[in-house]
């Protein structure tokens, strides 16, 4: 994950919608992103098996999180 600090200083710079990558199954990383304030968390790996033991429960957040979002960027 990166620092949150780092991503708090983003937050404040620029003015898109911030999506931070959660490692699959490490709530408490996704936790501390929601808590930081992005706007959206992914919870997706291209190795990882599809299914619930594998995954963040995303109904216990309030910013979406997603999962097999495509990116061109890994930090």
């Amino acid at each position: 994950m990166l620092d949150p600090s780092l991503i708090k200083e983003i937050k404040r710079i620029v003015s898109i919608s911030i999506m931070v990558h959660a490692c699959v199954g490490h709530f408490i990383e996704a936790q501390i992103l929601a808590a930081i304030g992005v706007n959206y968390i992914d919870d997706s790996e291209a190795i990882a098996l599809a299914d619930e033991d594998n995954f963040i429960n995303k109904q216990n957040f309030r910013c979406p999180l997603f999962v097999g979002v495509k990116t061109t960027v890994k930090c």
